[in-house]
């Protein structure tokens, strides 16, 4: 009965194992400030085409200090400009911009000095 047990856990694991190792690519994050005239319907529109996209997992909004936070669903790469065209926005609306891999890479928060710990 033991060995009937075993034998099933493994299999299950393999299965298991087998299904997330079949995802290609990593998880990414990007981070960035938009700049303070973003009245209360720009940062709307940007936060509803953000979540509507199907590549990202999450995203949130920092209404206070300016801030986007995200996470994508699995992929072999992300740069700023695609970030950009997902929020529908220009990069002149952006003060600083951060990316990284989730999980792996260090997270900033959104104070007053997010902009010089993203530009090093």
């Amino acid at each position: 009965m033991k060995y009937a047990i075993s034998i099933s856990m493994i299999m299950l694991l393999s299965v298991a194992f087998g299904q997330v190792s079949g995802q290609s690519g990593n998880q990414f994050f990007a981070q960035f400030k938009y700049v303070d005239d973003y009245n209360a319907q720009d940062i709307n529109s940007l936060e509803q085409a953000l979540k509507q996209h199907q590549d990202i997992q999450m995203v949130r909004v920092d209404r206070i200090n300016g801030g986007v936070y995200l996470i994508t669903k699995n992929r072999n790469s992300l740069t700023e400009s695609t970030v950009y065209s997902w929020a529908s926005i220009a990069s002149d609306d952006v003060l600083c911009y951060y990316q990284g891999i989730f999980q792996v890479d260090e997270v900033f928060t959104f104070d007053e000095n997010f902009c010089s710990k993203a530009n090093n």
